[in-house]
């Protein structure tokens, strides 16, 4: 199960012996793997185009063209719910100490340097992988202490990118 959030929209989607349930509600959804980040989505008897344009699994956000239109989600497992209820959403939190690679790629741009203060969120590399840019936010607060790639950099997955103090 899964939580998605949209600006206007909150959707709890799972799966149950082989049956979507969407808000509890069992629904006619299919999900189908295209060229290069597209899909092709049914759902209720429509047919939607989907590309996924941006994708931060730190963050697990997402921005996605649904039939030509933008929009920007958020994910939350069910851990991560349950954690939120019981207003202990960040238990799960580490000492930020380094970010890393998420996949391969190319240093598109990097937008912090050191001594800079940033928190959750904050935009500091972007990495471009299959021909898409994809933007690497901070995990969390913290003060950059050492950017360890430059730009136009070739990059492996988990691959050190910045130090944090």
């Amino acid at each position: 199960m899964f939580e998605a959030l949209t600006s206007d929209k909150q959707l709890t989607l799972e799966r149950q012996n082989g049956d979507y349930l969407l808000a509890g509600k069992a629904v006619d959804f299919s999900l189908k793997s295209g060229d290069h980040r597209q899909y092709t989505m049914q759902y209720e008897g429509k047919q939607y185009k989907v590309d996924v344009l941006e994708l931060d699994p730190i963050s697990k956000e997402v921005t996605l063209r649904i039939n030509g239109k933008k929009t920007h989600v958020k994910i939350r497992s069910k851990m991560e719910k349950l954690l939120k209820r019981l207003g202990l959403e960040n238990a799960l939190a580490t000492k930020l100490d380094a970010l890393y690679a998420p996949m391969p790629g190319l240093i598109h741009d990097i937008l912090v340097s050191p001594g800079e203060k940033v928190e959750a969120g904050t935009p500091l590399i972007i990495l471009e992988a299959m021909k898409m840019e994809n933007v690497i936010k901070s995990p969390g607060a913290g003060v950059i202490s050492k950017v360890e790639v430059e730009k136009t950099d070739s990059v492996d997955k988990g691959a050190l990118l910045l130090n944090f103090e």
